[in-house]
């Protein structure tokens, strides 16, 4: 069987399409790209299912918010000041904010991981929305240390598939 070409679409129209079905209501599903919110969530592999936010977001929180020149970001919560929010991906040490809450068009209600479909009650969900959320001076030495060692672990992976 062969396969399907892959059709190209703009990251804007999409991003449109998703924010309109999500104001309606109905929660949907996106592949995650971009590094900013690794190790929890990694490019190309993770999913999430985003829906309306129904109550108001709180520290821990993944929200898809848009920024003031059009680009849309997935990010945690970092702090809520009043409509106001802050956001850091977990993979970063900024805080980005303040940010109106009128930009958010979707929060995270579950995640895939490993072909796994999770809700937000699971250990790794708590400790980067608990725990990782408070460590922003600690990241980029983790961070270093986790990109490193996956580096080093694919190296040692293909040497024995080689």
């Amino acid at each position: 069987m062969r396969d399907k070409p892959l059709r190209e679409i703009d990251t804007a129209e999409y991003m449109n399409a998703l924010c309109s079905i999500i104001s309606k209501g109905k929660g949907v599903s996106s592949v995650v790209t971009g590094s900013s919110m690794a190790p929890f969530l990694i490019s190309n592999k993770s999913w999430v299912y985003l829906e309306k936010p129904e109550n108001k977001l709180s520290k821990g929180d993944i929200a898809l918010y848009v920024r003031s020149n059009g680009d849309y970001i997935l990010h945690r919560v970092y702090k809520v000041d009043g409509d106001d929010l802050y956001f850091v991906g977990d993979a970063q040490s900024v805080i980005e904010g303040p940010v109106p809450y009128s930009c958010v068009k979707g929060v995270v209600t579950k995640y895939k991981r490993r072909r796994k479909w999770k809700d937000t009650s699971t250990f790794i969900w708590k400790f980067y929305s608990k725990i990782w959320i408070r460590n922003i001076k600690f990241r980029y030495f983790a961070m270093k240390t986790y990109f490193a060692l996956s580096r080093f672990l694919r190296k040692i992976k293909y040497k024995f598939y080689k």
